[in-house]
This record gives C-alpha cells, sequence and structure tokens, in this order.
C-alpha cells in the first residue's frame, strides 16, 4: 500500500507528464518559425518539466533508500 507521500509524489508525476503532453502538442502544432522566441519559450516549458520530472524521481528514490526494510 502507497504512503501519503507516495500517493502525493505518483500525482504529481502524472500532472507533469500531463503537461509535457501538452507542451510537446503546443510545439508541434505551432505555426511560429522554428527558432521563434514563442517556441524557444514552449521548448524551455518542456525541458524544465522534464527536469522537474527526474529532479522528484531521483528524490523518491533516495527517500525509498532511506526506508528501513
Amino acid at each position: 500500500m502507497k504512503t501519503s507521500r507516495e500517493s502525493e509524489i505518483a500525482r504529481i508525476q502524472a500532472q507533469l507528464e500531463e503537461l509535457r503532453i501538452k507542451i510537446a502538442t503546443l510545439y508541434v502544432n505551432s505555426d511560429c518559425e522554428p527558432a521563434s522566441p514563442a517556441q524557444q519559450r514552449v521548448l524551455s516549458a518542456f525541458n524544465y518539466i522534464t527536469s522537474a520530472q527526474e529532479a522528484l524521481k531521483a528524490e523518491e528514490q533516495n527517500h525509498s533508500k532511506l526506508q528501513p526494510s
């Protein structure tokens, strides 16, 4: 059974993945020039969310290592 912390992490991860998909869709469907400021902001947001997901995953792994078996 998941703890409330694990449930919260899973919920946040799901929300981040939803945002990544929406941002990727926006990026692909944009009519902007490939290097336009708007498209660069979308790409930056995508990269930021990806980094947040990786940090959250690392935090979860570190936390689970600290828990007694």
